[in-house]
């Protein structure tokens, strides 16, 4: 790609806020169809994007995923992980994400670990590093550490909270005008209507941003297959998609809309050992 085309694509990335992916949350297929609400949900990819969830992980377990921002592969994001139960109560977690294309790129590795208290209690951690790379003069690359945590708690058999965290120390990412990446809040509730309907909400709060709401629910209409839809409010976003077990293989397909950009397709897959 030439670099009068890399420029138009670095304002797109900026405008609409698809710079900065290490928050996580274009990691999962099924909570991309949920509106990206991913706090409280417990699924493999969710246990990425809430390091709570890592403890409910029974089974090791790997998992691809893919998400193609506006049908723009300079705006692709692809990541791999893997979940290790260590005990009844205990869990590891590890993934590599890889965002961007050969003029602009970002990568995030995360180490998390995970433990359950009782039967309604988890909380999880994850260490991060982080690179960024920009192919132009002038730019180095940049290399970062920082964490991010998470909780869900069972407040009932049909309810459940969650909260997650990403990067809370808010670490400078240039000392031009103390740019630094910005810190993640996510606060969100699920809601079970018996055992096939279910309803998530979730509050974002980006540092940097306003914040954005976040609404879903997922149908089991047959225990093996499901249907989601979702909203989020900051951009307005219209998402949906499905879910879909068949033996040891899990596959989530989504895709989100924005009434001027258009669609974002999403993909994830995950294989229980």
């Amino acid at each position: 790609m030439g670099k009068l085309k890399f420029i138009p694509v670095l304002l797109c990335m900026l405008s609409f806020k698809c710079i900065a992916q290490f928050d996580g949350s274009t990691l999962s297929g099924r909570g991309a169809a949920l509106g990206k609400a991913s706090a409280t949900l417990n699924d493999f990819w969710s246990a990425m994007t809430n390091q709570a969830a890592l403890s409910q992980q029974e089974k090791i377990t790997v998992g691809i995923s893919f998400c193609n921002e506006f049908l723009m592969s300079e705006l692709s994001s692809k990541a791999i992980g893997c979940a290790i139960p260590v005990s009844k109560n205990d869990a590891f977690g590890i993934h590599y994400q890889h965002f961007g294309f050969s003029e602009y790129s970002e990568q995030k590795t995360g180490l998390a670990y995970a433990r359950k208290f009782g039967e309604n209690f988890s909380i999880g951690l994850q260490l991060d590093y982080l690179f960024s790379y920009i192919n132009q003069e002038n730019y180095l690359n940049s290399h970062y550490f920082t964490f991010e945590c998470g909780i869900q708690y069972m407040l009932s058999k049909s309810v459940k909270f969650g909260f997650h965290a990403f990067n809370p120390i808010s670490i400078k990412r240039s000392d031009y005008q103390d740019e630094r990446i910005p810190a993640i809040v996510q606060i969100g509730v699920q809601y079970s209507f018996g055992e096939k309907l279910t309803g998530v909400f979730e509050i974002e709060k980006n540092i940097q941003a306003n914040e954005c709401l976040k609404f879903g629910l997922e149908y089991f209409f047959i225990p093996a297959i499901c249907l989601r839809i979702g909203l989020a409010t900051d951009p307005v976003i219209y998402s949906f998609g499905t879910g879909i077990q068949f033996g040891k293989w899990k596959l989530d397909i989504a895709s989100a809309f924005h009434s001027i950009l258009g669609l974002s397709p999403q993909l994830s897959a995950e294989y229980k050992f």
